[in-house]
């Protein structure tokens, strides 16, 4: 069927009597084109059909070579409003006959700022080459003249001596020298770097030379630029001056009020900016509604309307529609729209309206037509149509959708209300209303029905269901979810469904709600909340265990997913836990309710998704080793893997196991995951009592008997003599365990044989493959050693190395030590494990020992801590209390005259490394009462002892800044004497030179420094040293300057700085003016 719609577009043609539409634009359009006025308004109600006359009045002035720009303000509302205005302006302004298009375009791009100048400046840098090639040049063009003479004189004249030749070759190289650097630098390479990348680039000829230059580049692109009223004023002028004055454009500015208060503010200061440049080449023409544009003006609507009327003197009003007007008009309207006409109906739907339009329309305008017909049209699709329907649709229109009010209102018994009652609609006019659906319709029933059917869109059927209680009883009783089904399409269902949910009982619910499960899963998700809110209320589950009703909260779980937090669900799994909890109340309990308790757990926590192992960090040994060690495939739900017992919780569960000899797997992972080697509960356990269940393996092992399994082979872990008796020569009766379980069988014996110190080879392991599966069962019989000690002891044994070590990383790794003889781990073990894993796994692993680091480094024979653990420490951020001890103590070791002096001559390689540690940690140490130390070492130590090589420079760093600054000047005191030997001097230098610097200012005397001038050239540092420092030589003393000079002069290779100073390079001025002179002198003699 066709679907005729009615949209927001305005009409071609009046469709109303008195053609009131038609007569303002006739009049629009004869004004338009008046060039006094350039300004008109527009103003009416919205959707009283302004879009409407507007078009209207334009069709009438096309022809007259008027040109029309239209500027919709809702379609621009949310963006940038005048770009849009200059954009739309000029695409009006480009259509003008005889335009300069190009100037009209300048103007729009330089408004929007698509047209922008910049400087660029580009500083480039001369490079060696440049200046070589410049240099090679100005002497090749030199050189070419005495070339070419002497390159003629080769073939003219024989007999030439050697140097003739030399002079020839020379001049060869300076005239073609240019060619040489230009092929040099163009076979080069050229390295730069772009967003962090290196880029290798040949180079060419041109590019050896290079300018600073300033270039002023203009571009045009496209940018977004905020535009103002600047920008707006500047195209508009722009685009008038390209116009010519004949050309005539008018401006419609569409939909102002539809648009916020702040665009209409904005748009109106845009519109009297336009009027005022533009004059009578642009008019404009503004359809608006008064009140809305008032109010957004000013808070004050009357202000707000003398601000229009000063800005559009002009302004046409769009009158109302009178009754009889309207009507035809909407008569017209639903013609076009329903296929069958009804003139009774449309009378009535007309009555409606004006009884109930709606409050925030003041008259009815031919939007409000088009919407209530396009409405009761589109309504009236949804539901099965009965007579006189669009009658109540077009009533249900009005009151639910454009009032707003509740549907319950409208089929309320006002007959019995009285006026003063009234609080949302008004009585009389109900009443009124219903008189007329009475006077249609045969009953009161049939258009209440009618109006359910329209407001659920459904049919009336549904409207009425009285009967239907004692059925869905039954069907909830005897769990018959289709019978429910079917009721529940039955008008009436949901009250009647929920008084049922009050008289069954919540048993029958929970059993009824997992069938309807697993027949309708959706409605058993609409039912699921009110069921479970009833098992709150009636606290399902607090008797003892019903294993059927546990059972159907799993599988309704299963299909509808439940709350975890309902309340029957958490007080029930909380009693459950707390039973577990209580050892002595557990075992209260008779066997099945103990069997029980474990059975209910698991199936609720496959509803709540909570982890067991979260409430239980220490449950009872003897009930995890009884119930739940080794259930993981019947208990799924209680993640048992994750399950870790305490060391003694863990001794408890395997002596009440070996009490009761109740099997299990020692090896289990909840076992091992407890275990930790050297553990004092476990070591009670092991020099304890022998109980029954391992004796009877040991007597069966040692009698040469084939254990029963590797469960048996793992029990005997738990007994001294696995450790200290050698049983090596029982294991080859174990023929069986061999075959079946290699890996088992060597693993025990390579852990038995670690632990009593056999060091002897182990027949038959080159033919084992080491697997992961070994790896992790050899970790796991090592666990149940005596102490560390012993197992990184076997990696000596080069056979076993690569057997014992991948599963001593596990160890590390996992942290499977409880005690740790600290003292022995940085002296004896750290060496071994450094070779068979990382730094960082290790320093890992001993950061738990941290806290022992007093007796670990307090203890004597610190030779023999191993060195790479010091140095190691540099390199990990763990272990903060081994590293202050360490600098503790070498704060003692330096803290005396004594000990200093010690270190200086000779230092273990282990104190060193502990230096370079608490330097490479940014540490100093405390020196100030020992900042003499230095000074009284080079001026009393034997001459012989300094010329060696000490550790001075190892302890330097140690010095904070105050204590280094005493040192100095203690130093420079040294420096500065004339009475001391200059080779104590020269080793000052030799240690501290690079923290010394000379400071000549309260001294007259230095012959000290420059005796020492003259020792550089034995002693390359010293040279080096005095180069660098700064020297007033013109405050000296004849004596100690002329040594200087002299030497400094002569030797001017060792002093490349000095010989550049201006003192020295005088100097040298002066010597050659004096030799010149001489020179010149002789000749005259002569």
């Amino acid at each position: 069927m066709s679907l005729n719609i009615y949209t927001d577009a305005p009409s071609k043609i009046d469709m109303f009597e008195g053609k009131a539409h038609e007569n303002l634009a006739q009049k629009i359009s004869e004004i338009a084109q008046d060039d006094d006025i350039n300004i008109i308004g527009l103003d009416g109600y919205l959707g009283s059909g302004k879009s409407t006359i507007i078009d209207m009045a334009i069709d009438k002035i096309k022809g007259n070579d008027i040109h029309v720009i239209k500027f919709d303000s809702e379609i621009y509302h949310y963006g940038a409003t005048k770009k849009a205005l200059i954009d739309i302006l000029y695409d009006g302004f480009k259509q003008t006959p005889n335009v300069n298009l190009d100037e009209l375009l300048k103007c729009k791009d330089l408004a929007l700022g698509n047209i922008y100048n910049y400087k660029k400046i580009i500083n480039s840098k001369i490079s060696i080459w440049t200046v070589a090639f410049i240099c090679s040049t100005i002497l090749s063009l030199q050189s070419l003249r005495y070339f070419i003479s002497d390159l003629s004189g080769l073939f003219t004249t024989n007999h030439l001596p050697f140097s003739y030749y030399v002079k020839v070759a020379l001049e060869f190289i300076l005239v073609f020298s240019p060619v040489a650097i230009g092929l040099f630098y163009v076979n080069g390479k050229n390295i730069s770097e772009e967003n962090g990348t290196k880029k290798i680039k040949k180079p060419s000829l041109g590019d050896i030379l290079k300018r600073n230059s300033e270039d002023t580049i203009t571009e045009k692109i496209i940018i977004n630029k905020e535009v103002g009223t600047l920008e707006l004023k500047s195209a508009l002028e722009g685009f008038v001056k390209c116009t010519p004055e004949s050309a005539r454009l008018i401006l419609i500015v569409d939909n102002l009020d539809r648009i916020s208060p702040t665009k209409i503010k904005e748009i109106w200061s845009d519109i009297e900016l336009i009027t005022e440049i533009a004059g009578s080449n642009l008019k404009i023409i503004i359809p608006y509604s008064g009140k809305h544009v008032a109010q957004a003006l000013s808070d004050d609507g009357h202000e707000g309307l003398e601000f229009i009327s000063k800005r559009i003197p002009v302004t046409f009003f769009v009158p109302p529609l009178i009754s009889a007007g309207w009507r035809n008009g909407f008569i017209e309207f639903w013609k076009e729209t329903f296929e069958i006409y009804d003139e009774n109906e449309c009378y009535e739907i007309c009555e409606l309206i004006e009884r109930w339009l709606p409050k925030n329309y003041s008259t009815v305008t031919p939007r409000f037509i088009k919407r209530i017909i396009n409405d009761i049209k589109v309504t009236s699709l949804t539901f099965p149509t009965f007579t006189h329907d669009r009658i109540l649709v077009s009533f249900y229109v009005l009151m639910c959708r454009y009032s707003l009010l509740d549907f319950k209102s409208l089929i309320m018994n006002y007959d019995e209300r009285k006026q003063k009652d009234d609080d949302i609609i008004e009585v009389v006019r109900m009443q009124v209303t219903h008189r007329q659906f009475n006077r249609i319709f045969d009953s009161a029933d049939d258009w209440k029905k009618g109006l359910i059917c329209i407001h659920f869109q459904t049919n009336s059927e549904f409207a009425i269901s009285e009967l239907i209680e004692d059925p869905l009883l039954n069907s909830i009783k005897y769990r018959k979810p289709k019978e429910y089904i079917e009721l529940s399409s039955m008008y009436g269902f949901d009250k009647t469904w929920r008084k049922a949910l009050h008289e069954s009982s919540i048993e029958d619910l929970i059993l009824f709600l997992e069938s309807m499960s697993t027949t309708d899963k959706s409605r058993a998700h609409k039912i699921c909340d009110e069921i479970i809110t009833q098992a709150n209320k009636n606290k399902l589950l607090k008797g003892e265990y019903v294993k059927n009703i546990v059972d159907a909260l799993v599988n309704v779980n299963n299909h509808v997913k439940l709350n975890s937090n309902e309340f029957f669900l958490v007080e029930r799994v909380t009693a459950l836990k707390n039973r577990i909890k209580n050892p002595s109340a557990f075992y209260d309990l008779d066997e099945v309710a103990r069997m029980n308790t474990f059975e209910e757990l698991n199936s609720l926590v496959s509803i709540t998704e909570e982890k067991f192992s979260d409430n239980f960090s220490d449950i009872s040994g003897e009930i995890f080793f009884e119930f739940l060690l080794g259930k993981n495939e019947l208990y799924q739900n209680l993640d048992i893997e994750n399950l870790i017992l305490s060391l003694p919780q863990l001794v408890n569960g395997i002596v009440f196991s070996l009490k009761n000899e109740i099997e299990f797997n020692l090896f289990s992972e909840q076992v091992i995951e407890g275990m930790k080697i050297n553990n004092a509960n476990f070591e009670d356990l092991i020099d304890g009592e022998v109980y029954a269940a391992i004796e009877e393996r040991y007597k069966k092992f040692m009698a040469g008997a084939e254990l029963n399994s590797i469960i048996d082979l793992r029990i005997l872990c738990l007994d001294k003599r696995w450790r200290k008796t050698n049983l090596t020569s029982y294991f080859p009766y174990q023929a069986k365990l061999l075959e079946d379980h290699p890996e088992e069988y060597y693993a025990s014996l390579i852990a038995h044989k670690i632990n009593i110190g056999d060091k002897s080879s182990v027949p038959g392991i080159p033919s084992l493959e080491l697997t992961s599966s070994f790896k992790e069962t050899l970790y796991n019989y090592l666990l149940f050693s005596n102490n560390l000690d012993v197992i990184v002891g076997a990696l000596a044994i080069e056979e076993l190395k690569p057997y014992i070590a991948p599963s001593l990383n596990f160890i590390l790794d996992r942290g499977k030590v409880k005690r740790l003889h600290t003292n022995t781990f940085i002296r004896t073990l750290y060496g071994p494990l450094r070779d068979i894993t990382s730094v960082e796994k290790i320093m890992e692993f001993f950061k738990d020992w941290d806290s022992f680091s007093d007796s670990s480094i307090g203890e004597k024979n610190h030779d023999q801590i191993n060195q790479d653990f010091i140095y190691d420490l540099r390199v990990v951020d763990t272990l903060p209390k081994f590293k202050e001890k360490i600098k503790s103590f070498i704060s003692d070791k330096l803290s005396t005259k004594t000990s200093v002096i010690e270190f200086i001559k000779q230092a273990s390689a282990v104190h060193l490394e502990m230096i370079s540690l608490v330097e490479s940690n940014g540490g100093t140490i405390e020196f100030s009462n020992l900042t003499r130390i230095f000074s009284d070492f080079y001026s009393e130590e034997d001459i012989k002892q300094l010329s060696k090589n000490n550790n001075i420079p190892s302890i330097i760093p140690l010095l904070n800044a105050d204590d280094l600054d005493e040192v100095l000047k203690s130093l420079m005191d040294l420096l500065e004497r004339k009475d001391l030997d200059s080779l104590r001097q020269i080793y000052v230098i030799r240690d501290f030179g690079e923290h010394l610097k000379y400071d000549q200012s309260n001294q007259s005397d230095n012959r000290a420094i420059a005796r020492l001038f003259t020792y550089s050239n034995d002693y390359n540092f010293l040279a080096k040293w005095l180069d660098v420092q700064s020297f007033s030589l013109s405050k000296w003393n004849s004596a100690d300057k002329k040594t200087v000079e002299s030497f400094v002069l002569n030797n001017s290779d060792l002093f490349p700085t000095l010989i550049k100073t201006r003192y020295f390079q005088k100097r040298i001025v002066s010597n050659q003016e004096a030799t010149e002179a001489l020179e010149t002198e002789e000749d005259t003699k002569a």
